[in-house]
């Protein structure tokens, strides 16, 4: 995964209140009931919902994230395209006209 964390803090960001308001409570609850002591239950808890997450917004990243900037990217090439060729269209008519 050769891929910095800066690029997975906006899918961190958007993922981390779900994991945590959902997956982590179950778990730390299951733990708990399980007769695990709090502080394991929690280390366990943190180490399997840290995982999850950074699982989660690789996919994300890789499949959504990664998707919308290049087609955002070609988006924008393509309306900078047209803009410089209507651009130098309008150049070569007034040159025309002066001529």
């Amino acid at each position: 995964m050769d891929l910095r964390y800066g690029k997975l803090s906006f899918s961190i960001y958007l993922i981390h209140f779900i994991v945590t308001y959902t997956f982590s409570s179950y778990i730390f609850k299951v733990l708990l009931e399980l007769g695990m002591n709090y502080n394991l239950s929690f280390i366990s808890m943190f180490i399997l919902s840290f995982i999850i997450i950074i699982l989660i917004s690789y996919l994300m990243y890789k499949y959504v994230d990664a998707f919308a900037i290049n087609t955002s990217k070609n988006i924008y090439n393509i309306i900078q395209k047209h803009i410089l060729d209507r651009k130098l269209k309008e150049l070569k008519d007034n040159r025309n006209l002066n001529s």
